[in-house]
């Protein structure tokens, strides 16, 4: 019996790279015409900007295509091309075109940002490089080895795969109706950090019903993927988060590897919910933080903000809505490069380096709540990141520091060419483990720990926790309890 296979066929790779380049760059000038991003002919950050800044476009594109020809195929959700997309067109890309007169805001930035703004771009490319260097090492190294890698996982347990979900779904909204998972919520988030391990569980189970629904679809199983996306942007709503935009996209990745296509229908219908849906949860947050007396907002008086926010929201015309969320996507990923030039700018003239203290923070950490249920809840000096790097008053906001700039924090550019070059190993292994291999249960535990674990805006505690408490278990639910654990590893055609 063979195992559920995903084995992505031989592409015209270099077709790809040039439509999803030549899209995103049509997209960004097509927009943002109106407003004239190219108005002034040197960006406000200088010349040296301009010019690291498309030097790093173009090192990736020629890393891309170079590994492509390697490769034979072009995967657009392989590590290291998702971790540089993402980190590229939301930071870099974002900033070079659509802020080309915005000064820093970071005070102490603003009589140097020629300087400094140019070398936390270097400081992006820098890490890439390292994670693309990490990556083909151990892709190359690994694959020798490829049958001893594959997870010994076979024919998905249907049946233990939707009671999972189930469960964790009805979890999900029991945590966002108590106000335990919510934005200035009434719960207490004593135990949110055991919700987030439930979430993690409940997206990969969704993530191997989806795929398999993509691949075999029927009336029952359209009734549920239904069911749970619509519930996945409700829930948002309600909550306050803006997540739902990302499961839309994710979507788009969960085709791709059951069909080995894009769905660009379905990515045309998930821009615009996105569009319609982020200035209503823009506005839906204000509207909280005017309720909020102190003790969070009750789910009537959500409900009441929210039913207003979306009357008032849906009724603005698109090209108004349009330009409000591609504002706030803008403002909230370009922040990052502030706040990786400040941490340059800091550290080591100004303030030591913080290697030590993120290894005090880390063990603690590591130890799970029902064994140490007097572990403090409230966030550490050393990730107040709005106040420290961002120079606000006070934590206004859990400002995202990245893994860029975290890394350099803790040691300079030696901890960003180590942990980037192993997390590229890393990847390598989990890539080879999933799709690299044509595996179903691996690709499930692939994208589950790709995009909800390994994200490029978290910090490497973060990840590095997560990983631990989270990744081992989660694997042995994905193998054992969601596919049939198999004694000896399938015949099973790894990719070149």
């Amino acid at each position: 019996m063979r195992s559920a296979s995903l084995k992505i066929e031989p592409q015209r790779h270099l077709l790809w790279i040039g439509l999803v380049f030549f899209s995103i760059a049509m997209l960004f000038i097509a927009l943002y015409v109106k407003v004239g991003p190219f108005a002034q002919s040197v960006h406000v950050f200088g010349l040296g900007f301009e010019l690291v800044s498309a030097g790093l476009g173009v090192w990736l594109i020629g890393i891309v295509v170079w590994w492509a020809r390697q490769r034979g195929r072009f995967d657009p959700f392989e590590p290291p091309v998702w971790i540089s997309l993402n980190a590229y067109v939301l930071v870099i890309l974002n900033v070079w075109w659509l802020q080309r007169d915005q000064l820093p805001y970071v005070r102490w930035l603003q009589d140097n940002y020629q300087t400094m703004m140019p070398l936390a771009v270097i400081l992006f490319g820098v890490g890439l490089s390292a994670l693309w260097g990490g990556y083909v090492w151990g892709f190359r190294r690994l694959r020798r080895n490829a049958q001893q890698l594959q997870p010994r996982a076979g024919a998905m347990r249907v049946s233990n795969v939707v009671i999972i979900w189930f469960l964790g779904w009805i979890a999900g909204v029991i945590a966002v109706l108590t106000g335990v998972n919510s934005y200035l919520g009434t719960g207490s988030t004593t135990w949110a950090n055991y919700f987030a391990f439930v979430d993690l569980v409940t997206n990969a189970a969704a993530t191997a019903l989806i795929i398999r629904h993509f691949r075999h679809s029927t009336l029952k199983s359209w009734f549920w993927f239904v069911l749970a996306v619509g519930s996945n942007i409700v829930l948002a709503l309600i909550v306050g988060s803006k997540s739902f935009a990302q499961t839309l996209l994710l979507l788009a990745m969960y085709f791709y590897y059951a069909n080995k296509r894009l769905p660009i229908r379905g990515l045309i219908i998930g821009l615009v919910i996105i569009v319609m849906f982020v200035p209503v949860v823009n506005n839906y947050r204000d509207a909280l933080q005017n309720l909020d007396r102190g003790s969070g907002v009750g789910l009537s008086d959500r409900a009441e903000a929210l039913a207003t926010n979306l009357q008032e929201v849906i009724t603005q015309p698109f090209d108004t809505l349009f330009l409000a969320t591609t504002d706030t996507f803008s403002n909230r990923q370009g922040g990052m490069l502030n706040i990786a030039a400040s941490a340059m700018f800091l550290h080591p003239n100004l303030q030591p380096f913080v290697g030590l203290e993120m290894v005090e923070y880390f063990f603690p950490q590591l130890i799970p709540r029902v064994l140490f249920p007097f572990k403090s809840t409230e966030r550490p000096s050393l990730y107040m990141i709005t106040t420290t790097y961002g120079g606000a008053p006070s934590e206004y906001s859990f400002t995202a520091i990245g893994q860029f700039a975290d890394s350099y924090r803790a040691g300079g550019w030696a901890t960003v060419i180590i942990w980037f070059g192993v997390l590229g190993i890393f990847t390598a292994w989990l890539y080879l483990e999933g799709p690299g291999s044509g595996n179903l249960a691996g690709t499930v535990f692939y994208i589950t720990v790709l995009t909800l674990i390994l994200r490029y805006d978290f910090d490497t505690a973060t990840i590095l926790i997560q990983l631990i408490q989270f990744g081992i278990l989660l694997w042995l639910i994905v193998m054992r309890g969601m596919f049939v654990w198999m004694k000896k590893p399938q015949d099973v055609t790894v990719s070149a």
